[in-house]
Parts: structure tokens; C-alpha cells; sequence
């Protein structure tokens, strides 16, 4: 596995996957359709992301290779794979969170899934800085600043023109 698509698929998995719920929850479409979309978002999205980074991979390998520089030996199978399952494993948060805060706090759902997302963004932060040596709180308001940030765009923007 590598890093960069460990990141890559786990952060826009997560990202990807919040947006599209804020933007159902400010257009208020209904919980099941809301659940609906995300996971096929989640899904195709995965494919979509893992097929780009075999792409760029696969197109970095000949590129060192036509410049006749050091190779990167990046392998765009596995590269492919990581980036997928990393892409699903932190998309699927967002989904997990909306079910169970839907079930049990109907009111504030969406005010209570920032906070929930504030903390899943935080953590991935976190878990980057393990591998990159940055400092991990960072590292964590950076990715929660920018995920919430994204979000809150899509839910605004959403809401606003659905009216």
C-alpha cells in the first residue's frame, strides 16, 4: 500500500461522500433517498478514483521512464486497489453517521453530523500526520478545516437554489 493512495482515497472518499449528503440535506430530500445517493456515489466514485490513480501511476512509471530519470516503481494495480478500499472505508463513515444520527436525533441531524464529521476529518488528520511527520493537530485542522469547509459549501449552495 502506499501512502498517497491511502490519502488520496481516504480523504476524497470522505469528503466526497459528506458533500453529497449536505447537499440532499439542504435540498431536503428524503432519508432514504439521501441514503441511496450516497452509497452509489460511494461506490462509483471509488471505481472512478481507483481508475484515475492506476491512470497517473501507470502514466508517472512511462514518463520516468521516457526521461530516462530515477523510476518512482510505482505499481498501478496495487496503487488502484488502496485508493479504492481507502476511498470506501472513509466514505463510508459519513453514511454510518447519517443512518444513526437519523435514527435517533431526527431534529438536529445535520448540525450534530458536522460535529461527528469535525471528529472523523480530525482523526484522518491525525492518522496522516503518523506517516508524514507533521505535527498531527495540524495535520487535523487542516483536513477537518477543509472537509467541513466543502460541506458547508454544498449544503448552503444546495439550499439556497432549492428554494
Amino acid at each position: 500500500m502506499t501512502l498517497k493512495s491511502i490519502v488520496y482515497g481516504g480523504t476524497d472518499g470522505i469528503v466526497t461522500v459528506f458533500n453529497i449528503i449536505s447537499t440532499t440535506i439542504g435540498i431536503r430530500l428524503s432519508v432514504p433517498k439521501t441514503i441511496i445517493m450516497a452509497l452509489t456515489v460511494l461506490v462509483a466514485d471509488a471505481i472512478s478514483m481507483a481508475a484515475a490513480d492506476f491512470l497517473s501511476s501507470s502514466a508517472a512509471n512511462k514518463e520516468d521512464k521516457l526521461n530516462d530519470t530515477d523510476p518512482r516503481f510505482q505499481n498501478p494495480v496495487k496503487n488502484a486497489i488502496t485508493t479504492f478500499f481507502s476511498f470506501i472505508i472513509f466514505g463510508i463513515i459519513p453514511v454510518l453517521l447519517f443512518i444513526g444520527l437519523n435514527r435517533y436525533f431526527k431534529q438536529n441531524v445535520y448540525k450534530l453530523l458536522v460535529v461527528c464529521m469535525t471528529v472523523a476529518f480530525s482523526l484522518l488528520g491525525f492518522l496522516q500526520s503518523q506517516f508524514t511527520g507533521e505535527v498531527w493537530y495540524l495535520s487535523s485542522a487542516r483536513t477537518s478545516g477543509y472537509g467541513i469547509a466543502t460541506s458547508l459549501l454544498a449544503y448552503v449552495v444546495s439550499n439556497k437554489l432549492s428554494q
